[in-house]
C-alpha cells in the first residue's frame, strides 16, 4: 500500500432506503500501523462524513497525536466531482471514541441525489497526506527485570556512584546505578535516552513496579518496594529510586555477603515514546577521543579541541582525580567578550564514555539547579567522580583510548551575538563573514535489494543557513558512494566559497555504525563527497534491513566559513525556467516519452521530456538549435531538473552539459517509477522542472554573415500602415535594412535588399535569415525565411503576432528590439549577353 498517502473509498448503496439520522461505516482499514475507517450520516437534509482512526487494540497507550491534510470527494459517472478538504490535528486513542475530522454538512442530500446518484449508490473517497506523528509510539510490552551486584560495597566513598550494565529496552537502555550518601545506600533505576540524531524520545513507566535489595538468602521478593514512579522520563528527568533507601549499618548487617549486595529492579510494562524534534532546538554534541590514558597521572588533566557551536567556542576536559575519572565541559565564551559585558548561558548537559568494545556509561550532570548556568570566563561544570579509574580501564579502555561525550542542550541565553547572524534580510552579498553552524541530513535508501549499478537515490533538499543542501546515495562499481549536494548555482559572481566539515554515517539496524569524515569546500554549484564509501557487499551483509527492504545513510554538516554568497539571482544572468505537468502518469507505458511544448530562450528553442526508463524516471533537457554547415557554436549550461510534487515537495538532481549540437542531456535514473508514483504524484499527476543557466556561449557566425538591428520606439503610438526603417548598411557589395510595419493590428518586419538592377548583369544572392523580435526580459520569438534575391525587394516575416501581444510580452520602456541575422549562402554575378 502507498505509505505516503491514504485512499479510502466507500461506496454508500440502496440510498434511497436511506433514513434520517441513520449511520453506516465503511470497513476498517490499517494504514501506518493505525485504523482507519469512515462514517456517513444523513441529518437536516445533509450527508455528513466523519472520519476515525485509532489505535490498535495490542497498542497500549493511552493517546496518540496526530497531524493530517484530509480530503472529502463524492464522484460522479460524468466525472463531476464535489470536494472539501481540511487539516486533522487531534488525539486518537485504542478505542474510536470520536472522529478527528468531519464534514457535517458535506453537501446537500438532494444535491447528491441528483448529481452523483449511480444505480442508487454514491461513491465516496477520503484522502489523507502529509500524516504527522506530534507524539508516535514505540512500546516494549512484557516484563523488564534489572539486577546488579554491587562489589566492595566496604570501599564506596560519599557520592561515589556504582552501575550496572545498560539493558535494551525500546529506543532507549536502563541500567541501575547505587551509590553511598549521607551514611545512607540508596539506589536507582536510571533511563539513559539515546539521543538519536533526528528524534527525541521519552518514556513511561507503570506504576506497579518496585525496586528493592535481595536479602542474603537470595529469595523471595525484594525488600524496600515501593510504588512512587514518576509519570515521564525524557533529557532532563532521567532517574528515579531513593537516595536514601537504607542506614549504611543496616545494609552491611543485614543484605551485604562477601563485601556484595544485589540489587533489582522490574518493570512489568514500560511505555517509550519518540517526539517530533523542535526543528530550532540548540542541540550539539561533542566527541572527544582520549589516547594513551594509561600514561595520565594522578591529578593529570586533558583537554579535548576547542570547538565553536552556535558561535561559542566549547572543550571538553578529563581529569584523573583521587582516584576516578572526572569530567567537564568548559564554555569559553568570556574570552570573546569584554570584561564588562554581560552574558549567560544555560545548559543541560549529559556525559557519555564510549569504548571501542561497544559498551557506554551515560550520565546527567547534576547541580543545585535543574541545568547548569555559565557566565563566567572559562567556567566548567561536570561529574567529579563519573567512575572509578581502574574500573574504567578494565572496562572501558581499548586500545589505550576512550572517547568521552558531551551531549549538551542549550536552555537559554543572554547575549545578542551568540547565535548564528541572520542574513535572510540581506539582499546583497554577504561579506566574508566567518561563523560556525552545524545541521543534520538523512536520507532512506529504498529498494536496495534491487539496487542497479549507477542508480541513486536523494534525501529531500532542505534549506539550511539560507542555502539548499541535499544527499545523494550512489551504487558504482560495487560501492556505495555518499555526496553531498549544495544546490545555490552563483556562476555569475566569481569567488564564492562554502568551507564544511563532513561526517558520512551509514546506520545500521542492529546498533552499529560505519562513519568517514571529508572536509569538502564547494565553490560552485554541485555534489561532493566519497565514491568508495564502503563496499556494496559490506552494506548487505551489516546494514542492509532485509524486513523494509531499506538502509539509512546521513551527514552531518558542520560549516565554518561562508564567503561571498548572494542571496538574490543578478538580474542580467542568463537563465530561465520550464514547467511542465504531465497527466495519466500512472497510466504512462515503459519507454513511453512525454515531451513539453518548446520555449524559445535567448535565440535558442528548448523541451523537456519525461521517460519510464525500465523503471525508473528519465529527465532530460533538449536544446533545439539547428546545426547547419560552417556554422559552429557550444552552450555550457549547468540546469537543475526538479519533480515536484505535493505542499512543494521537490526531487532535484543537478547536471551540467555543453550543448554543440541539437541534442539531449540530463539523468536516466532520477528515481525509480514507483517511488516517483507514491511520494510525487498528485490527483495522478506530477510536475517537472528545468531551470537553466548559461555559463558561456560561443557563436561563431561563418563568412558571408551579417547582424542588423532595429529599435522601434514609442510602441502604443504607432499608427495602422506606418513603416519604421533600420539604417541601411553595405555586405556583400548591397545595400541591406531592415523595417516594422503595423498592418491590421499585426506587425509585420521585413529585410530590405536595395540593390540595383544594371543593363550589362545579372546578379543574385540567396540567403537564409533569422528575422528576431528581442525582450530584455530574454524572450525571443523568431522566424526563419530563405530566399533567393534577383532583384531589389524586401521579405518578411511569416508568422502572425497581434500588435496587443507585441506589448505585451516583447516591450520593455515602450521599446521593442528587432534583428535580422542574415547568412548568404551564395552569391552570383552574371554579366548579360
Amino acid at each position: 500500500m502507498d505509505t505516503s498517502q491514504l485512499l479510502l473509498p466507500y461506496t454508500i448503496e440502496n440510498v434511497s432506503n436511506f433514513s434520517d439520522e441513520e449511520n453506516r461505516f465503511s470497513d476498517e482499514l490499517v494504514w501506518r500501523k493505525m485504523i482507519w475507517k469512515l462514517e456517513v450520516n444523513k441529518s437536516d437534509g445533509f450527508l455528513g462524513v466523519f472520519l476515525y482512526c485509532s489505535l490498535p487494540s495490542g497498542i497500549l497507550c493511552n493517546k496518540c497525536q496526530i497531524s493530517a491534510k484530509v480530503e472529502y470527494k463524492i464522484v460522479s459517472a460524468n466525472g463531476k466531482i464535489h470536494s472539501e478538504s481540511g487539516v486533522a490535528n487531534s488525539e486518537t486513542k485504542p478505542s474510536m471514541e470520536k472522529p478527528i475530522h468531519s464534514f457535517p454538512n458535506f453537501i446537500k442530500w438532494r444535491e447528491m441525489d441528483e448529481n452523483f446518484l449511480i444505480a442508487d449508490s454514491a461513491k465516496i473517497e477520503v484522502h489523507v497526506q502529509n500524516l504527522e506523528f506530534l507524539e508516535a509510539m514505540l512500546i516494549d510490552r512484557g516484563e523488564v527485570s534489572f539486577f546488579h551486584t554491587v562489589k566492595n560495597v566496604s570501599r564506596l566513598e560519599e557520592n561515589e556512584v556504582q552501575f550496572g550494565d545498560s539493558k535494551a529496552c525500546g529506543q532507549a537502555s536502563w541500567r541501575i546505578g547505587a551509590m553511598k550518601k549521607d551514611g545512607f545506600f540508596g539506589f536507582y533505576l536510571q533511563y539513559e535516552n539515546n539521543l538519536h540524531t533526528s528524534t527525541d524520545y521519552s518514556a513511561t513507566i507503570e506504576p506497579n513496579c518496585w525496586l528493592g535489595i535481595l536479602p542474603k538468602e537470595r529469595h523471595g521478593q525484594p525488600d524496600g518496594k515501593f510504588n512512587s514512579f514518576p509519570s515521564e522520563f525524557d533529557h532532563r528527568n532521567t532517574r528515579v529510586g531513593n537516595m536514601k533507601m537504607i542506614e549504611w549499618k543496616e545494609l552491611r548487617k543485614k543484605y551485604m555477603v562477601n563485601d556484595s549486595v544485589v540489587i533489582a529492579a522490574v518493570l512489568p510494562k514500560v511505555y517509550v515514546y519518540s517526539k517530533k524534534q523542535d526543528r530550532f532546538a540548540r542541540k550539539f554534541v561533542l566527541s572527544q577521543k582520549f589516547s594513551d590514558v594509561s600514561n595520565i597521572a594522578e591529578g593529570e588533566s586533558r583537554f579535548g579541541s576547542s570547538e565553536k557551536r552556535f558561535n561559542i567556542p566549547w572543550r571538553v576536559e578529563l581529569k584523573r582525580e583521587s582516584g576516578f575519572l572526572a569530567v567537564h565541559l568548559h564554555c569559553e565564551e568570556g574570552s570573546r567578550k569584554s570584561d564588562n559585558a554581560v552574558w549567560e548561558i544555560i545548559v543541560n548537559c549529559v556525559f557519555n564514555l564510549v569504548s571501542a568494545n561497544g559498551r557506554n556509561l551515560m550520565r546527567r550532570v547534576e547541580s543545585a539547579k535543574s541545568d547548569t548556568v555559565f557566565h563566567r570566563n572559562n567556567e566548567k561544570e561536570g561529574i567529579t567522580k563519573f567512575i572509578r579509574w581502574d574500573d574504567m580501564m578494565t572496562d572501558y579502555v581499548v586500545s589505550n583510548f576512550v572517547i568521552i561525550e558531551a551531549r549538551v542542550d542549550m536552555c537559554w541565553c543572554k547575549d545578542g551575538d551568540i547565535f548564528e547572524p541572520d542574513h535572510r534580510s540581506d539582499t546583497k552579498l554577504m561579506s566574508d563573514t566567518e561563523f560556525v553552524g552545524h545541521f543534520f541530513l538523512a536520507c532512506t535508501v529504498n529498494n536496495v535489494s534491487k539496487f542497479q549499478d549507477g542508480e541513486k537515490q536523494w534525501s529531500d533538499t532542505e534549506t539550511r543557513h539560507n542555502l539548499q543542501w541535499r544527499i545523494q546515495a550512489i551504487k558504482k562499481a560495487d560501492f556505495l558512494g555518499i555526496f553531498l549536494f549544495c544546490d545555490n548555482a552563483y556562476e555569475s559572481h566569481e569567488g564564492w566559497s562554502i568551507q564544511t566539515e563532513v561526517t558520512f554515517n551509514l546506520v545500521s539496524t542492529n546498533g552499529h555504525n560505519y562513519k568517514q569524515a571529508a572536509m569538502l569546500k564547494f565553490e560552485k554549484a554541485g555534489g561532493q563527497g566519497i565514491t568508495e564509501f564502503i563496499k556494496w557487499d559490506n552494506v548487505i551483509e551489516t546494514y542492509f534491513n532485509p524486513l523494509k527492504d531499506n538502509l539509512i545513510v546521513e551527514a552531518h554538516v558542520k560549516v565554518y566559513f561562508i564567503k561571498g554568497v548572494p542571496h538574490e539571482i543578478p538580474p542580467d544572468r542568463k537563465s530561465f525556467l520550464m514547467s511542465h505537468v504531465v497527466r495519466n502518469v500512472s497510466n504512462m507505458e515503459e519507454e513511453n516519452v512525454i515531451f513539453s511544448a518548446s520555449q524559445e530562450w535567448f535565440d535558442i528553442l528548448w523541451s523537456m521530456s519525461m521517460k519510464n526508463n525500465n523503471g525508473f524516471v528519465e529527465l532530460l533537457l533538449s536544446c533545439d538549435k539547428e546545426h547547419t554547415e560552417n556554422e559552429i557554436w557550444c552552450i555550457q549550461a549547468k540546469f537543475q531538473l526538479m519533480l515536484v510534487g505535493a505542499d512543494d515537495k521537490i526531487l532535484t538532481d543537478f547536471c551540467e552539459h555543453n550543448f554543440e549540437n541539437a541534442e539531449s542531456a540530463g539523468d536516466s535514473k532520477v528515481i525509480r517509477w514507483e517511488d516517483m508514483l507514491s511520494q510525487y504524484v498528485v490527483d495522478d499527476s506530477v510536475t517537472f522542472k528545468a531551470r537553466v543557466v548559461f555559463t558561456h556561449i560561443t557563436d561563431l557566425l561563418p563568412s558571408y554573415s551579417f547582424t542588423m538591428l532595429l529599435t522601434l520606439k514609442d510602441i502604443p503610438n504607432v499608427q495602422e500602415g506606418e513603416s519604421y526603417f533600420s539604417n541601411t548598411e553595405k555586405h556583400c557589395d548591397a545595400p541591406w535594412r531592415i523595417s516594422a510595419t503595423k498592418e491590421q493590428s499585426c506587425i509585420l518586419i521585413y529585410l530590405h535588399c536595395d540593390k540595383r538592377l544594371c543593363n550589362d548583369e545579372h546578379w543574385s544572392i540567396k540567403v537564409e535569415a533569422q528575422l528576431v523580435l528581442v525582450s530584455d526580459t530574454g524572450r525571443t520569438l523568431t522566424d526563419k525565411v530563405t530566399h533567393i534575391f534577383e532583384r531589389p525587394e524586401g521579405i518578411h516575416w511569416t508568422k502572425d503576432l497581434t500588435w496587443e501581444n507585441l506589448e505585451k510580452d516583447f516591450m520593455v520602456d515602450d521599446s521593442v528590439k528587432i534583428e535580422a541575422r542574415v547568412k548568404i549562402v551564395e552569391h552570383a554575378e552574371v554579366a548579360s549577353h
